[in-house]
C-alpha cells in the first residue's frame, strides 16, 4: 500500500523508499503527513503484520525502515498491566 508519492513522480529514482511497519491507521496517516509537511519526496509501503514485514524485507530493498515497537503479534514490548 503506498501512502505518499513524490511530487516528481516521473523521477522515481530520487524517491526515498520507506517500509513502514504499523498496525494503527491513525499512526500511518500521521507519519505520511509529517513526511509530506517536511517536504520529503518518498514512497511509503505500509505493512501491518510480521509476515508481511519479513516478506517485504526479503523481496525489496529499502532506504528507510520505520517500525512500530509494540505490535500485538510481535515481541517488541510488553504492555503494562495494572496489578490485580
Amino acid at each position: 500500500m503506498q501512502f505518499l508519492q513524490a511530487s516528481r513522480a516521473e523521477d522515481r529514482s530520487s524517491l526515498t523508499r520507506i517500509l513502514h511497519l504499523e498496525d494503527s491507521e491513525t499512526d500511518r496517516e500521521l507519519v505520511k503527513l509529517l513526511l509530506r509537511d517536511a517536504g520529503i519526496d518518498c514512497e511509503i509501503t505500509a505493512v501491518q503484520t510480521e509476515a508481511d514485514f519479513v516478506r517485504s524485507l526479503n523481496q525489496e530493498s529499502w532506504d528507510l525502515i520505520l517500525s512500530d515497537f509494540c505490535l500485538p503479534s510481535m515481541m517488541g514490548c510488553k504492555r503494562s498491566r495494572p496489578p490485580p
